[in-house]
């Protein structure tokens, strides 16, 4: 059966539309196809900058702290 990167990079091999796009954007950056569908998939779960201060908090305001 084989292991998850395995099998997912035999899914990936496939032909058809999503093997395709992914074979096209490999063959010009040169960035291998498991590693452009783990990297599409894991960005839009990543804030953007401008919300990761909201939620941080307070994370940037140690150094305030003594100039008060």
């Amino acid at each position: 059966m084989g292991t998850v990167p395995q099998r997912l990079q035999r899914l990936l091999d496939r032909p058809g539309p999503l093997g395709d796009l992914l074979g096209r954007l490999e063959a010009r950056t040169g960035v291998r196809r498991l590693y452009l569908a783990t990297g599409a998939t894991g960005a839009p779960g990543t804030p953007p900058p401008h919300r990761a201060s909201g939620l941080c908090g307070g994370a940037g305001d140690w150094d305030r702290a003594g100039r008060e």
